[in-house]
C-alpha cells in the first residue's frame, strides 16, 4: 500500500502531518461522515479533504443508510447520538444486511458510556469529542485502506451467483 505524507492545514501557523493511504489506482479512499451536527460534519470534512480523502456527508442514519446502499464507502465516521436511529443501532442494522459489505467504522461520542457498546459492535475506533484534527487524521489513516484492499481485509461479501444446473 502506498502512503503519502500530507499537511492537513497548508499555510496554517501549525501543521499536522500524517501519512494517508493512497490507492494504487489513484482513487482517493471514500469516507462517509454521518453526524447530526452540521458544523461538526463540515469541520470533519474539511480536515479529511485536506488530508486527501473523498468525503460524503449524511445528517442522520436514514441518509447514511441510503448512501451506503448506493455506493459503500471505505470508512464511516459515525455520531453515536443521531436522530431517528443512533449510530450504534445503525451499525447493528448494517451488520445483519448480507448485501452490505463490512465497512470499518469510527464512532464519535462525547459520552464515555457509549464507548463500551461501540467496541462490542466491532467499532474500528472510538473517539471522544472534543478531539484534535491530528487524532482524527491518525485514526482515519489507520482505518482506511484503498478500496480493493479494504474490501478484502474486511471480508467483503460478494453476492451469491446461482450456479448453472
Amino acid at each position: 500500500m502506498a502512503l503519502d505524507t500530507v499537511s492537513a492545514f497548508p499555510g496554517a501557523a501549525w501543521q499536522a502531518s500524517v501519512q494517508v493511504p493512497r490507492a494504487e489506482s489513484g482513487v482517493m479512499p471514500r469516507v462517509l461522515i454521518a453526524h447530526s451536527n452540521k458544523s461538526m460534519r463540515q469541520l470533519i470534512k474539511l480536515h479529511l479533504v485536506c488530508g486527501g480523502y473523498d468525503v460524503t456527508l449524511a445528517e442522520d442514519a436514514v441518509e447514511a443508510g441510503k448512501q451506503v446502499m448506493q455506493q459503500p464507502p471505505d470508512l464511516i465516521i459515525l455520531d453515536v447520538e443521531m436522530p431517528y436511529m443512533d449510530g450504534l443501532e445503525f451499525v447493528s442494522a448494517l451488520k445483519v444486511d448480507a448485501g452490505v459489505p463490512l465497512i470499518p467504522v469510527i464512532f464519535l461520542t462525547a459520552r464515555e458510556e457509549a464507548l463500551e457498546r461501540a467496541e462490542r459492535l466491532g467499532a474500528t475506533a472510538c473517539l471522544t469529542t472534543p478531539l484534535s484534527s491530528e487524532q482524527l487524521l491518525h485514526a482515519v489513516a489507520r482505518c482506511v485502506r484503498p478500496r480493493s484492499e479494504a474490501r478484502l481485509r474486511a471480508g467483503f461479501r460478494t453476492p451469491r451467483v446461482a450456479s448453472a444446473a
